[in-house]
């Protein structure tokens, strides 16, 4: 399987079907009725490397007293946890008593995290919404950030016969931003990490807000961006204050800002590669298209799905 655990969202896929969910941990029962949704995964450890306990995770816990987000260093310490419950969601759930062996691939935006991926293998025995699940990982194999999107998109090129090119991936996630490249045999051009992400636009933004006597969070902000039906820049994704005039006021600094960083430790992978894409969360921003193209970058369509997916064939 591949996996990706981000500050912003957890993903996973079994080559087949793909899962997702917010990377937002709740360790206490939700009392309010938005944290309640079905939406929400509830986790119970019962016997795991991890330890045991019950855990809620989901894009419906913003609003819950205690609710912790991985884009404030929690990263290291819910990976493993977000990771496995992704897989366990793409287990059948009407086994409990088998057993599945499971092999991953997973991306890490450091080298120093993959230490803290230790507690995935070995046997893990849940229930996730009411469902008993078995897992026993024997392989954990950690990436770099973005080398799953280089893969997918190195796969799809081969698929259609195209010329094989070198080519560098910008994954622009909420806590980090990173480079990655592969040359025309697919061999890695280079990997580098920066901070921070789509977070401090957010951030910038909440800020503003909070100075014209209107209180925000990055979450609040975050809701107003990422609709499914597009941006509404509306705190929430609804109500009264409108944010769009500041969003994009902040918007080509803050991309400036992460592309200079990558620019500074990695100019020799963008030197190196024919093309230059932007994937991650970011590049599905509004606006951020067209601040791509002025540089001459492509963006990637379904970056989520790409990242999980090449991870899944490097998982192989």
């Amino acid at each position: 399987m591949g996996v990706a655990v981000g500050a912003g969202w957890v993903k996973a896929t079994d080559g087949q079907q793909i899962v997702k969910a917010r990377s937002l941990v709740l360790e206490t029962e939700p009392t309010d009725f938005f944290g309640q949704n079905s939406k929400n995964w509830r986790v119970e450890l019962l016997n795991s490397p991890m330890g045991q306990g019950v855990f809620y995770i989901g894009d419906k816990l913003d609003g819950c007293t205690g609710t912790k987000s991985l884009a404030n260093g929690e990263k290291g310490n819910f990976y493993p946890l977000l990771a496995v419950a992704a897989i366990a969601q793409l287990l059948p759930k009407d086994q409990p008593h088998r057993v599945h062996t499971v092999e991953i691939a997973c991306s890490i935006p450091t080298q120093a995290m993959k230490t803290q991926l230790i507690n995935m293998k070995g046997h893990h025995l849940l229930n996730v919404n009411g469902a008993s699940v078995q897992l026993n990982i024997t392989r954990v194999v950690a990436q770099p950030e973005g080398l799953g999107t280089c893969a997918q998109i190195a796969h799809l090129q081969a698929a259609k016969g195209a010329q094989s090119a070198s080519f560098a991936v910008l994954d622009i996630g909420f806590a980090n931003t990173t480079i990655t490249g592969l040359d025309e045999e697919n061999t890695l051009l280079g990997f580098h990490s920066t901070t921070p992400g789509v977070a401090k636009l957010y951030e910038t933004i909440a800020a503003r807000l909070n100075s014209n006597g209107h209180p925000a969070t990055i979450e609040e902000v975050r809701l107003g961006v990422e609709t499914p039906n597009g941006a509404t820049f509306l705190l929430k994704g609804h109500g009264f204050t409108n944010f769009k005039e500041i969003y994009y006021s902040e918007l080509e600094r803050w991309f400036d800002a992460r592309m200079s960083a990558i620019s500074t430790g990695a100019q020799n992978i963008l030197d190196r590669a024919q093309h230059t894409f932007i994937a991650g969360g970011g590049g599905q921003l509004p606006g951020v298209k067209g601040l791509a193209a002025k540089r001459g970058y492509g963006v990637t369509t379904d970056p989520q799905e790409k990242e999980v997916q090449g991870l899944y064939l490097l998982a192989h």
